[in-house]
Formats: C-alpha cells, sequence, structure tokens
C-alpha cells in the first residue's frame, strides 16, 4: 500500500469488528478523530516500534471494551 507522507497506514479495530486497514493523516485532530476524543497511546511489543492508540478516557465514558493483550504468561 502506497503512503503519502503526511498519512498513516494503520489498522483501525473497532469492538465487535474485524481489523480494517486504512489511512489516516498524521496530526494529531486526526488521530484524535480515529478514536473518538484524547488519545492516550501504549507500546507493548518491546522490541517493535509498534503503537497502539486509544481513547485515553473510553472508560470513564463506558465505551465497549475492544481487545485484551495478554503476555507470554497468559496474564
Amino acid at each position: 500500500m502506497h503512503m503519502e507522507e503526511n498519512t498513516l497506514s494503520v489498522l483501525k479495530i473497532a469492538p465487535g469488528q474485524y481489523p480494517q486497514q486504512v489511512e489516516i493523516d498524521n496530526d494529531l485532530k486526526a488521530l484524535q478523530q480515529a478514536v473518538g476524543g484524547s488519545i492516550g497511546a501504549s507500546y507493548p511489543f518491546a522490541d517493535d516500534p509498534i503503537a497502539i492508540v486509544y481513547n485515553d478516557d473510553g472508560k470513564l465514558m463506558g465505551l465497549p471494551l475492544n481487545r485484551a493483550l495478554w503476555d507470554e504468561d497468559g496474564l
């Protein structure tokens, strides 16, 4: 997939849906729009430059849960 300099190719993973590859603008406003509010980021894979970007207030807002992340011990 061709990626423009000012866009990000990402996997959009909405609750209850299959992952979907999309392109979004590479700026704060586009990230906030993608998650529906304030963004938070997690980097769960130490050796990979992969971020999980999410709505930082989603739990407080009662948004539906999405996917669980488990470590190699199932925790």
